[in-house]
């Protein structure tokens, strides 16, 4: 049974336009506060001189399907008795990606955003997630040097992975603390070595009226079939992203309630993706 993993719809426009070229991209976008129970994180180690600011990242899960987006949140902690201001926006204060010792995060990072946030004294949590495919393809050393799969992204070979963080905006003197590593698995045996599976990524939207004006904040249902049998369903509200672990040399089919769909086929090492907007009149 496919396992849908649906994507954070509040990203800021940048972090989807950034999901090919920055690597294993994990847009922050402010989201209250979130409940932690059973996340992952690192602890402050005793030696570590906290500034103004600290930076603690926490994952819902460290050993993740390959294919499988990274969930979790942030926590921005005011230590001063003051405001602290961030400039950018801050879908842009945190870049989050893997690295290990044959594959750099190295993300191209537009600093386009010129807004200015206080941060009150104490935690502030943000929500993050994001992918675990390769940042590009198709030659050079940014790009890995790897194919370009017809349809979709690379995925990220099997093994264990440091977790590297990128702030933009943040207060001089601000302390980032080291992550726990993250080790990507075979989505459908578990392995931890060995060749990737597959996976697909949909992206769909619905489309309905408000009156007399078109509104893309409505919901869509998506059904994923193979052969005559339907494996998923799933629904968001406005454009939803949703990814799930397939089979390789498998082709699906893949219907919205308001697109007509289409077909996708699955290679070992790639995460396909389908694009499946409705387009409001």
């Amino acid at each position: 049974m496919a396992r849908w993993r649906r994507m954070q719809q509040g990203k800021s426009t940048a972090a989807v336009a950034s999901r090919r070229s920055s690597g294993l991209l994990v847009a922050a976008v402010v989201a209250g506060l979130l409940a932690g129970c059973g996340s992952q994180t690192a602890a402050v180690p005793k030696h570590l001189h906290l500034g103004p600011l600290t930076v603690r990242i926490h994952l819902d899960q460290t050993r993740v399907p390959a294919g499988d987006p990274l969930s979790g949140y942030a926590t921005l902690t005011n230590n001063t008795a003051r405001p602290l201001v961030i400039g950018g926006c801050p879908g842009d204060w945190l870049i989050v990606g893997l690295a290990s010792a044959r594959i750099p995060f190295s993300p191209a990072v537009a600093d386009d955003c010129f807004g200015r946030t206080k941060l009150a004294p104490g935690i502030h949590r943000i929500s993050i997630t994001g992918y675990t495919t390769y940042s590009g393809c198709g030659g050079g050393p940014s790009m890995h040097e790897l194919p370009c799969p017809r349809f979709g992204d690379p995925l990220l070979p099997l093994g264990t992975y440091s977790v590297k963080v990128i702030t933009m905006g943040l207060p001089r003197g601000a302390t980032t603390v080291q992550p726990a590593p993250v080790q990507l698995v075979n989505a459908q045996t578990g392995a931890a070595s060995g060749h990737e599976s597959a996976s697909i990524l949909i992206e769909a939207s619905g489309c309905g009226w408000t009156g007399s004006r078109a509104s893309s904040n409505v919901p869509v249902s998506v059904t994923v079939a193979r052969g005559a049998t339907i494996v998923e369903r799933a629904s968001a509200r406005g454009l939803g992203q949703f990814i799930f672990p397939a089979v390789p040399g498998t082709r699906y089919v893949v219907r919205t309630s308001g697109h007509r769909g289409g077909e996708i086929f699955t290679s070992t090492g790639v995460q396909s993706y389908i694009n499946l907007f409705s387009h409001c009149a």
